[in-house]
């Protein structure tokens, strides 16, 4: 999948977003794939930097296939 793709389809999730938590999650992955740095994204989010990076840790293993959610991880 295309940069441009993978815009789109972060558009389409930020539009289609239920709740104000999950729009900013795809707002941050979203500013992260126009290049912005994460010290920027944190300052248009309202965020801290730490809550972001842990958002691309978290993301970048979803996309690894790792399971994050599982009992006694530090993410439960």
């Amino acid at each position: 999948m295309t940069n441009q793709e993978e815009i789109l389809k972060i558009q389409t999730a930020m539009k289609e977003a239920k709740d104000r938590r999950s729009y900013e999650r795809f707002q941050s992955v979203y500013l992260s794939l126009k290049g912005y740095p994460q010290r920027e994204i944190a300052d248009i989010t309202g965020r801290c930097v730490k809550t972001i990076h842990v958002l691309f840790i978290f993301m970048i293993c979803l996309a690894a296939g790792l399971n994050m959610m599982r009992r006694g991880s530090i993410w439960m």
